[in-house]
Order: C-alpha cells, then sequence, then structure tokens
C-alpha cells in the first residue's frame, strides 16, 4: 500500500524495505545466505569426518589395550541376545501346543531313582520335570554360556549340575549355539565327551538307580545312548530321546544305539513327532528304523517336507507299566484335550 510504513524484521540489525532496489538487495542478501549455509555445511562435513575418525581410533586403541578375557566376556553378553530354550519353547507352544510337553507327563509317572538329564540346555526342562515329581535330577550340560544360566534357573530345586560333553570319546568336534539350542559340529579333532557311565561313577551315582535317562544332544543322542550301557543294563531306567540325524553318520549312530538297546532288553518303543504328537505306541526298533528312512526320504532327498526328527520312548517290560501309564494320561489329558478355538465352536 502506499505510504505504508517500512516493515521491520524482528531481529536486531536487519531491516527489508520495499521500493525502488529492493529486489536486488533481497537478491543479494539471499546469496549471502546461500554461500554461508554452504561454508557452514562444508565444517559440517568435515567435522563429521573428524569426530568419525577419532572415534575409530579410540575404538582401535581400546581394542588393543582389551585383556582377551574382556573381550570374550563381552562378546558372551552379545551371544545372550539369542533366544534361549525358555523362548524358544514359549514360541513354539504358541504354534503347536503338544509340543514339549510330554515329558513332564512321563516324569509325573516314573518309579523311585535318578533323572538323568542329557543336553540340559538353560534348565527349562529340569524345572518342568522337578514340579511333577520328587526323583533327584542330574542335569548336564556341556555349552558354558547355557551352564551358567542353567546354574542360576535351577538353583532352588533338587538339581545337581554337571558341565561336561557325554558321549563314547570317539567323536570330536566343538559346539556351534544357535537358535536357543547347541550342537556339536564334528571335526577330526580329538573328543572332549565323556562316557555317561564314567560321569555318574564320578558323581557317586549308582548304576542301578536311574529311573528315566532324557537325552537332547541335537544329533549326537546316539553316541550318548551308547556311552550308558552300564546303566541300562542294571537299571534299566526309562529312556527318552531326541531321535535327530542331520547327516548319515548321525543316523548310523542312532540305529546302532537301537540295536544295543534291543540286547539290553528295551522291547517297547513309542514315537513322537517333533511337533509332541504320538505317532506309533508300543512298536519294535524296526518301526522306529522306518519312520527314520522316512525322515531321511526328506532330509536327504528332497521329499517333500512332513516333520523334522523324532522323540522316542523306550521301556523294557521291567519298566513298561509306568510308560504305558503316561501314555494313557497324555491320550486323554494332553492329546485329547480341547483347544481353545475349538471351543468356541
Amino acid at each position: 500500500m502506499p505510504g505504508k510504513m517500512a516493515r521491520s524484521d524482528p531481529r536486531p540489525s536487519v531491516r527489508v524495505t520495499r521500493g525502488a532496489g529492493s529486489g536486488q538487495h533481497l537478491a543479494s542478501v539471499l546469496q549471502e545466505r546461500r554461500e554461508n549455509a554452504n561454508i557452514n555445511a562444508g565444517l559440517g562435513f568435515i567435522w563429521r569426518i573428524s569426530v568419525k575418525m577419532v572415534v575409530l581410533s579410540m575404538r582401535s586403541f581400546l581394542k588393543d589395550l582389551t585383556p582377551p578375557i574382556m573381550a570374550r566376556a563381552i562378546r558372551r553378553l552379545h551371544s545372550r541376545v539369542e533366544p534361549n530354550s525358555a523362548q524358544v519353547i514359549a514360541q513354539t507352544q504358541a504354534q503347536h501346543r503338544l509340543y514339549d510337553r510330554f515329558l513332564p507327563v512321563l516324569c509325573h509317572h516314573v518309579p523311585p531313582g535318578w533323572i538323568v538329564d542329557v543336553g540340559a540346555n538353560v534348565g527349562t526342562t529340569a524345572a518342568a520335570m522337578a514340579k511333577e515329581c520328587d526323583n533327584p535330577i542330574l542335569s548336564i550340560e556341556g555349552n558354558p554360556d547355557y551352564f551358567v544360566q542353567l546354574v542360576e534357573n535351577v538353583g532352588q530345586l533338587p538339581v545337581r549340575c554337571i558341565r561336561t560333553l557325554v558321549g563314547t570319546g570317539k567323536v570330536g568336534g566343538s559346539l556351534v549355539s544357535g537358535g536357543g539350542t547347541a550342537r556339536l559340529v564334528r571335526a577330526p579333532t580329538q573328543s572332549n565327551a565323556r562316557p555317561l557311565d564314567a560321569i555318574l561313577h564320578e558323581a557317586e551315582i549308582s548304576y542301578s538307580n536311574v529311573a528315566l535317562l532324557k537325552t537332547d544332544a541335537d544329533g549326537s543322542d546316539g553316541d550318548v545312548i551308547l556311552s550308558a550301557t552300564k546303566i541300562l543294563r542294571e537299571s534299566e531306567p526309562l529312556l527318552f530321546s531326541e531321535n535327530h540325524f542331520c547327516d548319515h553318520v548321525e543316523e548310523q549312530e542312532l540305529d546302532f544305539a537301537y540295536v544295543e538297546l534291543t540286547k539290553l532288553g528295551y522291547r517297547y518303543f513309542w514315537a513322537f513327532d517333533n511337533f509332541g504328537n504320538l505317532m506309533v505306541s508300543e512298536c519294535s526298533y524296526e518301526k522306529i528304523h522306518d519312520l527314520n528312512k522316512y525322515v531321511a526320504s526328506q532330509t536327504f532327498h528332497g521329499c517333500t517336507r512332513t516333520i523334522y526328527y523324532l522323540d522316542v520312548l523306550a521301556a523294557t517290560e521291567r519298566r513298561v507299566v509306568h510308560a504305558r501309564n503316561a501314555i494313557a494320561y497324555y491320550r486323554t489329558n494332553i492329546i485329547g484335550k480341547q483347544s481353545e478355538s475349538q471351543q468356541e465352536f
């Protein structure tokens, strides 16, 4: 509007006037600001590079000063981010309601005596077993990180813990963990595994005082069973083992183990799929062998995948009544229980 007083900028010493020549003045001001902005941006970029170089240098310096034992401790802290056994079980049971449900039922029906828990992981299974029976439990775990958590998790329970690998000593390699579990990656190295018979002897547990032997060794279960022939012969414990193999060597070890079990009087077998559902009941070793060939066709020959492994319960005539009672309860009260989705209809 003609004659209107010029509007002033609220910032001190800056005044913008409208009128003749104001366009050129405004253009020069904007150009100056752009140049200043470019200078500041360039200085900021140089500053960021400088800071980054300093940080990288400090990291390298601190890494050189960090003692190896502290570096290992830091790596262990980072490894704790990986899901543990309890998390994996909870997540799997949310999708498959029978997963890992039979073993606590079995423990509710075991006779007096020790429960030997090979491949105890972080103690989730030991805690579940302890809730269902008064039997003392010996939990054995070879992974050092899992063992620390195992001891913490079962501290208030009737559980003894031993850290060692279990096996005949014929199989070398190293433990590799991932996904909440650990398995032995085989290699032509000297084995650190110890026979289960020797472990119980050193723990002063009688071979004749074992009610249940549970193994979960992720592919090494055949080797674990073959290391426990004195226990199996004298106690005839119920045997609940993961029947899992990733190569032909592990598959063959399981076959050897079942042949040995048959010689020791184990003639009653039950097989569960890896989701916890009962597949066959009171069958012979030959039926387990056939099921293993079925799984092998999927693992090695590209056939359509339906299951990944089996869990197997085995019993002698002396213990078969306890197995039958547990199976009967599981069929009626766990398998036969309606899910929440069924109850809605």
